[in-house]
């Protein structure tokens, strides 16, 4: 099964419309989080808390990478 996941992920093909689309979905959810003290404050305690570790980093990314990221850097 592994594998199967490995191929898929390895392989798989990012339709540049579909790229945007899906940015301008996830940057206003994310924006709407920066009005939330409790979710600034939940992502700001991760981040310190697992700061050498992969889970300071929040599931739907950080902003400023959203912002900037391009089809080809997925």
């Amino acid at each position: 099964m592994l594998f199967i996941e490995a191929e898929r992920m390895g392989r798989c093909l990012y339709d540049q419309d579909d790229c945007e689309s899906e940015r301008t979905v996830i940057i206003p959810e994310l924006k709407g989080g920066e009005n939330d003290p409790d979710s600034l404050l939940d992502q700001e305690v991760v981040a310190t808390a697992f700061k050498a570790h992969p889970y300071r980093h929040p599931t739907i990314g950080w902003l400023a990478d959203l912002e900037t990221m391009t089809r080809d850097d997925l």
